[in-house]
């Protein structure tokens, strides 16, 4: 019952830079949640969305360092 949306925006900027945009929103979907769940939600939703926000960094992160590594050899591919 608990999604986020996560949307990102690539606009280039030269030939060897892009600039990197995202956001991060917690969706309104519908749940059934027990009344134990509804009632601490306000403390659980902070923890969640920290951690939503700590993982989507690192996995970020490590998408970007394995496009860049991707990136020291693109010269040697043909167009």
């Amino acid at each position: 019952p608990y999604w986020f949306c996560h949307v990102q925006r690539f606009a280039p900027m030269s030939p060897s830079q892009t600039h990197y945009s995202a956001w991060l929103f917690q969706t309104g979907f519908p749940a059934k949640e027990r009344r134990l769940d509804r009632w601490m939600r306000p403390v659980s939703d902070v923890v969640r969305a920290h951690l939503v926000c700590h993982f989507a960094r690192k996995t970020v992160a490590e998408d970007r360092r394995a496009c860049e590594q991707m990136q020291t050899m693109a010269h040697q591919f043909g167009s």
